[in-house]
């Protein structure tokens, strides 16, 4: 494995600490995702919706994401909006803060077929807890990522498992499951080319990185527990880029099983790096698609870039602990 990052090595993360959530504001808006996981969430999450009512917030749910922007900048502006509460998988979680100010505090349930970044962090749906996170929680300032104008809370990736998403939600028609996976999974592993991927990291090498498969995380998460960089932190102000120089099925499926393993760093086809940003294109301006949390974006061309404490995450002290963020002596 050819390790791309600085001669200086792994960047020093930089000083955060988590801060206790802020008790002025009691209106906390529960944007929800009617087509999240195997099962509708909106009659699930009336019970966090009541218990919120009842422990003294002013709460309201919505399910449409041009409404939750209009309320969260209103609430926001008044300052009466302590929190925005994403109902959903990860992919919700996006969207929601995509459409909110940057600085409203976030707290994701996981109500989705893959809440990785809810169950990072050990957040849980049962309605007296997420009452307790919003009343004696804390803000963790993380790191956000964005492709072009998207902003994504996880990870980017461009290859076969952006494919096997756009080709699953293409086809979409009602809640997604894991079972939902299986067809478009197949249809890629029997047709898909592996064309070669050109990466350009902005102020290092002057000629690009090329490879088959390439993700890009801001933290260690992946679906079924797969982690392709495990020392990702989202708090040190870089993305970590793991790269597969070879690209056919059987290496594919090779390479799942080394990282199932966490045997693919010592793999002479694996690169990994950290860079703030860079750009992805296709040899040849092939349409390679391109996926962030889960949810398919588009294809190359792209620019990716990570912004610094881009998003403010509500927390348990020990979803801090997980995260490696002290809590605040405040």
């Amino acid at each position: 494995m050819k390790n791309l990052s600085p001669p200086e090595g792994r960047a020093q993360p930089a000083v955060r600490v988590a801060e206790p959530l802020s008790t002025s504001a009691k209106g906390v808006l529960v944007s929800v995702n009617p087509r999240a996981g195997g099962q509708s969430a909106v009659d699930r999450v009336q019970a966090v919706y009541k218990a919120l009512m009842a422990r003294g917030f002013s709460a309201q749910l919505t399910t449409d994401l041009k409404e939750l922007a209009a309320l969260s900048a209103r609430w926001h502006q008044a300052g009466t909006l302590r929190a925005v509460v994403a109902a959903g998988g990860d992919g919700t979680a996006a969207a929601v803060r995509n459409a909110v100010p940057a600085s409203v505090p976030l707290l994701p349930l996981p109500f989705g077929t893959e809440c990785l970044l809810a169950r990072h962090i050990g957040q849980s749906v049962i309605p007296e807890e997420v009452c307790e996170v919003l009343t004696h929680g804390y803000v963790v300032p993380l790191d956000i990522g964005r492709v072009d104008t998207r902003l994504f809370l996880l990870m980017v990736s461009v290859g076969i498992d952006a494919e096997v998403i756009d080709r699953m939600q293409s086809r979409r028609t009602g809640h997604i499951t894991h079972a939902s996976y299986v067809k478009p999974t197949l249809e890629a592993l029997r047709n898909y080319k592996y064309p070669e991927l050109r990466v350009y990291c902005t102020g290092y090498e002057t000629e690009p990185v090329c490879c088959r498969w390439l993700l890009g995380f801001n933290l260690p998460c992946y679906a079924r527990g797969l982690q392709f960089t495990p020392r990702a932190l989202g708090t040190d102000g870089l993305l970590d880029l793991c790269m597969f120089r070879r690209g056919s099925t059987w290496f594919f499926l090779r390479h799942l099983w080394q990282v199932a393993r966490g045997r693919h760093l010592n793999l002479p086809e694996v690169q990994m790096l950290q860079r703030q940003s860079f750009r992805v294109e296709a040899a040849g301006n092939v349409g390679v698609a391109v996926q962030i949390d889960g949810d398919h974006a588009g294809r190359l061309p792209i620019e990716v870039e990570l912004i610094p404490r881009g998003l403010n995450l509500i927390v348990s002290a020990r979803g801090a602990e997980r995260l490696g963020v002290p809590l605040s002596n405040n």
